[in-house]
């Protein structure tokens, strides 16, 4: 499995993909370069099942999943089955009718049994309002049990989704991750002051905040005039990401407002003009009266 920012990148990486489909790269540099992790027990196969989608579209779903069997590949030794090698030995649509299981949690195991997997991995992607909300567990089949749940929630853009799911995967495994990851910040305002947890990092344009740990950072930005950008956002261990923010300005004070002052210019005018009829209208037999430097 490969992920890529556009279709014309995927397909420089389809030759590597389909050498590893036949058998394992050795001696590329990037191999030697990509964090590789390993499990605190001797857990070897993993079945991944669909991540089900609650405010989120199918296809969303499908591809975190993909992206979330990715992650557990990196597990040294690992082998992973995704749904369509279960859906076509166990026909998925009808497997309580065939199992005869009688809840999710049963029928998963008698899935994994029969499979010959040592665990299941299932889980939800969900938003609600504006929280993006991950859910994980991880199955042992023999046992009929849940070893561990994992949940991943934050507040920010939806692409973030997929760093969370890779940190979502590495909590539920347990895995250990050593290397330190990048954060490259970039924005439509070039000198807005970039806080990460709350710790001042300086005005952009700024170099990448080096030696973050992998997982979730809360990201702030602030420019004179302008609303506070604010979003959750993930680093991967060992790489960079980069993070565009978008501030809106915001509206002037109403005193700042052009009809304000067209208004009370309107006033000025109409309030002289009176005061020159006032003193050159005079009562009958009043005498004339004269009003100088109007």
């Amino acid at each position: 499995s490969e992920t890529a920012a556009s279709a014309e990148a995927l397909v420089a990486l389809l030759p590597g993909a389909a050498a590893r489909l036949f058998g394992p790269v050795t001696g590329a540099a990037t191999d030697a370069a990509a964090p590789r992790y390993q499990l605190p027990e001797a857990a070897r196969s993993f079945a991944v099942f669909d991540l089900g989608p609650s405010g989120v579209t199918d296809e969303v779903a499908r591809n975190l999943t993909q992206i979330l069997s990715t992650e557990i590949k990196k597990v040294e030794g690992t082998t992973v089955i995704g749904r369509a090698d279960i859906a076509a030995m166990l026909q998925l649509e009808r497997q309580k009718d065939v199992l005869g299981c009688a809840d999710d949690l049963a029928c998963m195991a008698e899935i994994g049994g029969a499979l010959g997997v040592d665990r299941l991995v299932a889980g939800q992607v969900g938003l609600l309002d504006t929280t993006y909300i991950i859910s994980l567990q991880l199955i042992d089949p023999r046992q009929a049990r849940v070893d561990n749940r994992v949940s991943e929630s934050f507040r920010g853009e939806p692409e973030q989704l997929i760093r969370a799911v890779r940190q979502a995967a590495r909590r539920l495994l347990g895995l250990t991750v050593e290397q330190v990851g990048t954060l490259a910040v970039s924005a439509n305002q070039p000198q807005a002051l970039v806080f990460v947890d709350e710790v001042e990092r300086g005005a952009l344009p700024l170099p990448p905040v080096a030696d973050l740990s992998p997982g979730r950072h809360a990201l702030r930005l602030t420019a004179d005039g302008f609303f506070d950008w604010q979003s959750d956002v993930y680093v991967d261990p060992g790489e960079t990401s980069a993070v565009w923010a978008s501030l809106t300005e915001r509206p002037l004070a109403w005193w700042q407002q052009w009809w304000v002052w067209t208004i009370a210019g309107a006033v000025v005018l109409g309030a002289g003009s009176l005061t020159i009829w006032a003193v050159t209208t005079t009562p009958r037999g009043a005498g004339v009266v004269t009003a100088e430097g109007f």
